[in-house]
């Protein structure tokens, strides 16, 4: 849907504090606060109240770097009515996919590979120079490049690109909504350059550099692209 890769992964690790918890203190063998426990009834009574407006969701709650509790609600499909798994199911994570792509990013800094200060047009010589200054990777990374975010319903947009490269043609032609440094604005496309400039150093497409550099070397057997 968009010209950043979107990235899935099962979220039972996924640690919400404000919910809750219907196992006791001693069936997760963690120490808990005697507070914790109605807080996690009664978090736990309000995701049913409203689990009914989305099809299907799964939270997980860490306390002390364990998981006390992890539970589904509602359906992964509803016309077959196959129920959420907290352990299997896999959800879209949408900008979560930002700090796993800088992982990557950080992997090719230390490998030589990637200067975070030159200017894109060291990987992609064919991106568009911009009046307003030159972009870095380190810009793009801290959302300080000035590209812009989506626009109205540009989030929504049903496209396939063949490519990262083809997909940095929804906005490299626009102007910048301010100077490269001077201002953060928080920009998907931003990524989407980021993840291109990437893929440059690495000279591998992005997704197959991410799933072999970063997810299987982190163990991640449960996530991949979208």
């Amino acid at each position: 849907m968009q010209s950043t890769p979107y990235i899935s992964v099962i979220w039972r690790t996924w640690a919400l504090a404000i919910f809750a918890s219907g196992l006791s203190p001693q069936s997760s063998g963690v120490t808990e606060p005697p507070q914790l426990a109605a807080s996690l009834r009664e978090a736990r009574a309000l995701i049913e109240k409203d689990a009914s407006r989305v099809p299907g969701l799964a939270v997980a709650v860490a306390w002390e770097g364990k998981i006390v509790w992890s539970e589904g609600f509602g359906y992964t499909d509803v016309d077959k009515k196959t129920l959420v798994s907290a352990t299997t199911t896999r959800f879209r994570i949408a900008s979560v996919s930002k700090p796993l792509t800088t992982a990557g990013l950080m992997l090719l800094v230390d490998r030589g590979l990637l200067d975070l200060d030159a200017p894109v047009q060291m990987y992609l010589p064919e991106y568009p120079v911009k009046p307003e200054g030159e972009i870095t990777s380190r810009q793009l990374a801290g959302h300080l490049a000035g590209i812009r975010h989506y626009r109205w319903l540009e989030a929504f947009r049903n496209e396939e690109f063949p490519s990262v490269q083809a997909g940095l043609a929804i906005f490299k032609d626009d102007r910048l909504v301010s100077p490269p440094g001077a201002e953060f604005h928080y920009s998907t496309y931003g990524y989407s350059l980021l993840s291109a400039v990437m893929e440059a150093a690495a000279k591998r497409e992005f997704l197959e550099f991410m799933q072999a550099e970063v997810f299987g070397a982190l163990g991640m057997s449960h996530t991949g692209p979208d």
